[in-house]
């Protein structure tokens, strides 16, 4: 019997898998691999490096330099479409009649070429891009980044109708599928939740004299996640008389030199994935905050399966579903405050646990694998 192949094309090399499109993706090749799919990787690499980990979840790898020079704005294209745009990619999707699956709006240059017309090409969303750049544009300070965000905005809307050339949607949250069901009626159009490290929902045992803290973790180059903790920084949420762990890539200096000055908070910069698995594991509240409700916050599903209890603003949960339930609603500084005094004095119980497993079961590796190949391969 043939084993079936797919080619993926990632918008990025996605290992290490410590960022929110990069853990989807590497867990999704993961996880196919273990239902014996041979996966073709193609990879765009900007800073990240080749890789060996990734052969032992793919069968192949393949890197394309991305060019990110100021020139490639002067285009139709999107920023982020216009510089993955690859002959060589072109020529080796070619050479094979594979169904090909597309991370995110960022590669899918390929349905531009007439000759991927008749292929199984599958597009899969992580957010409504236009909306994302507008959301970063808005809240932007620096002048030129502001114009490059709405202007890449505004090209993002106008190309996502690109789009309807795939012939299958696959959509990360329950509220952007409605969205691309009404806007591409013609299409096949899925809601198929991130991939992500939990195949499974742990359960916690946790010494009784280990000392309580409250986790922020995120790549803190990017922006959404900057002014996250901004938010919690200035309006007293970390004044409070608790152990705050901050943990994230590349915090810049200002960033550093801020958090000094709370003394409560510690900073734990470019963790390893192993020291980030410890953490979300044994935080007694993981504190989160979104300035956009934008696709489904991988951030929110990993601490769900690993984590404890979860505090966050409405922003986070939009699309969500059931994940609602274990979540800690605050949408002002004071409400983070008192809910945040609240579940630092409960136990996480064995009650919640089993609440916790109940809701989580849609969000399961093991079943969106199987649903993912019975879309692609039929």
């Amino acid at each position: 019997m043939n084993r079936k192949t797919l080619h993926i094309v990632a918008f990025d090399v996605p290992y290490p898998a410590n960022y929110g499109g990069v853990i989807d993706v590497y867990h999704k090749i993961r996880c196919l691999k273990n239902e014996g799919i041979d996966v073709l990787l193609h990879c765009f690499e900007y800073g990240r490096g080749e890789q060996n980990a990734l052969l032992e979840v793919a069968k192949e790898v393949y890197y394309y330099q991305r060019p990110t020079g100021f020139l490639h704005q002067f285009s139709w294209l999107p920023f982020i479409v216009k510089t993955r745009i690859s002959k060589d990619l072109m020529q080796r999707l070619k050479e094979d009649d594979h169904p090909i699956l597309m991370e995110g709006l960022h590669t899918t240059g390929i349905l531009l070429n007439p000759e991927f017309k008749d292929r199984m090409t599958v597009y899969r969303e992580s957010n409504i891009e236009h909306t994302y750049y507008l959301g970063l544009a808005k809240s932007e300070k620096h002048f030129l980044k502001k114009c490059y965000f709405m202007l890449e905005s505004i090209r993002l809307k106008y190309y996502e109708k690109i789009i309807s050339r795939a012939k299958t949607m696959l959509i990360v949250s329950e509220w952007e599928t409605d969205y691309f069901k009404r806007k591409y009626p013609q299409n096949e159009v899925y809601y198929l939740p991130s991939f992500h490290e939990y195949d499974e929902i742990n359960a916690h045992e946790f010494k009784v004299d280990s000392e309580k803290f409250v986790l922020f973790h995120g790549n803190l180059s990017v922006k959404e996640n900057e002014m996250a903790l901004h938010y919690f920084l200035d309006h007293g949420v970390m004044d409070l008389p608790f152990r705050f762990v901050v943990a994230g890539l590349n915090p810049s200096i200002e960033l550093k030199e801020k958090i000094t000055r709370f003394k409560h908070v510690e900073l734990i910069s470019n963790p390893s994935s192993q020291m980030m698995d410890t953490l979300v594991r044994e935080a007694h509240v993981h504190l989160l905050y979104t300035h956009q409700a934008t696709g489904l916050k991988l951030k929110l599903l990993n601490v769900a399966f690993a984590g404890k209890f979860i505090l966050a603003n409405e922003s986070m949960l939009v699309g969500t579903g059931q994940i609602n339930q274990l979540v800690t609603v605050a949408n002002a500084a004071d409400d983070f405050k008192q809910h945040l005094q609240e579940l630092m004095a409960q136990e996480f119980t064995v009650q919640n646990f089993q609440i916790k497993k109940e809701v989580l079961t849609v969000f399961e590796n093991k079943g969106k694998t199987k649903k993912l190949i019975q879309l692609i391969f039929g």
